[in-house]
């Protein structure tokens, strides 16, 4: 919001926020320069019987002692859930100065 505000009305691009970026930095990527690419069909998996760990704010061990695994966490057949894994054969590729990163910004 303090940047689409600072820059004006003018300023029409999409702005974006990810908890993956530090503090005070910016990144900016021009959708032109990003190309994808992908090969064959996806492998497709799906599972009634794993255990998921769903640690989403700090992440620590899946095993916390010999044995014991970590919470929280939620078995798939006690809650009558299918987890489906979708595993393509793609890549990304930037072209030069497609994306920019500023850090330590201040304002």
């Amino acid at each position: 919001m303090l940047l689409a505000l600072r820059a004006g009305a003018k300023f029409n691009s999409d702005v974006l926020m990810s908890l993956g970026v530090p503090d005070k930095t910016i990144i900016a990527i021009s959708p032109a320069g990003i190309a994808t690419g992908t090969q064959g069909v996806p492998e497709v998996d799906t599972s009634k019987e794993s255990v998921l760990y769903r640690e989403d704010i700090s992440p620590g061990e899946i095993v916390s002692s010999p044995g014991v695994s970590a919470v929280p966490s939620t078995s798939l057949f006690q809650s009558f859930m299918i987890a489906i894994r979708v595993r393509p054969e793609c890549a990304w590729a930037a072209a030069p100065g497609a994306v920019q990163i500023v850090a330590y910004v201040n304002w």
